[in-house]
């Protein structure tokens, strides 16, 4: 796959080291500097689920990020009491899913790059997927602004086309989180290009949302729990998401082996050897 200036994308998969802070710094670029919010302390976006994760990196072929996501495998429900998500929702019946889960969180393309680089992003994450042999994905995702009406289509959209299933719906966790569905007319024909790209693409591929959101105003956000199950997923597109990735110039390997590790966790990917260019993951 190729980048805007015709250079091939590269993907990599890191757990430590400078590759994660390169992508520290970019996440700040996206989610604090351009929203102009306080600054946090060496201008990283970090917290301590970082170092439970995966991070996935797409780079230029001149080594500059332009793409990362945070990824976290867990064998079964059971183990998703500490995910990110379950900081904001209450996750016990989806804590009873029998099957392998992949947390994806922290998503994000540097400022000006093209769709090619938002598509290697959901290439890798399918990749990763795959590699951990998980059932069903799931994380937050975000409207920019944290004032609920300000989405008021949007959010009647997703509780009219996109709601839970009873048995894995999450109950809400904190004390200001908004219901989805209000009283009022039906959402307007065009409330599906109110979606947050990235939400939008998650609905494409078939995914459910909790019935309620999350104002999180230390990243001026308002997200939803979006859970995207593989059974779910039309065959085409993940056909297509497969493809995406063959396309692109591995930094590194996922490990010999085929399918996950015996505890269907994202360990066995390797690092990536070679350095960050600072100069281009700032994220501005």
């Amino acid at each position: 796959m190729a980048d805007a200036a015709g250079g091939r994308l590269r993907l990599g998969f890191v757990t430590s080291g400078e590759w994660v802070a390169a992508a520290q710094r970019l996440r700040h670029g996206r989610f604090i500097e351009q929203r102009g919010l306080p600054h946090r302390p060496a201008g990283l976006d970090a917290d301590g689920h970082d170092e439970h994760c995966c991070h996935l990196l797409v780079l230029t072929e001149q080594g500059d990020l332009v793409g990362t996501a945070r990824l976290r495998a867990f064998p079964s429900g059971r183990q998703i009491g500490d995910s990110y998500a379950a900081g904001f929702y209450d996750l016990d019946r989806l804590a009873r899913h029998p099957g392998r889960l992949l947390e994806v969180g922290r998503l994000c393309v540097r400022v000006g790059a093209g769709p090619e680089v938002l598509r290697a992003v959901l290439a890798g994450i399918a990749l990763a997927a795959d590699h951990a042999a998980a059932e069903a994905l799931f994380g937050c995702a975000s409207f920019e602004g944290s004032e609920p009406a300000r989405h008021r289509h949007a959010l009647a959209y997703l509780a009219e086309r996109h709601r839970p299933p009873a048995l894995w719906a999450p109950r809400p966790r904190v004390r200001d989180a908004v219901p989805l569905a209000v009283p009022g007319p039906p959402p307007p024909p065009d409330a599906l290009q109110a979606l947050p790209p990235l939400l939008r693409t998650y609905c494409a591929l078939g995914c459910w949302v909790s019935d309620h959101a999350v104002p999180d105003p230390t990243l001026d956000t308002l997200h939803v729990l979006v859970v995207l199950e593989r059974r779910r997923i039309p065959p085409g597109r993940l056909r297509t998401l497969r493809a995406l990735g063959s396309l692109l110039a591995p930094m590194v390997y996922p490990a010999e082996a085929s399918g996950s590790s015996a505890d269907g966790s994202l360990s066995s990917i390797r690092s990536v050897a070679d350095r960050p260019n600072r100069s281009a993951t700032s994220g501005a």
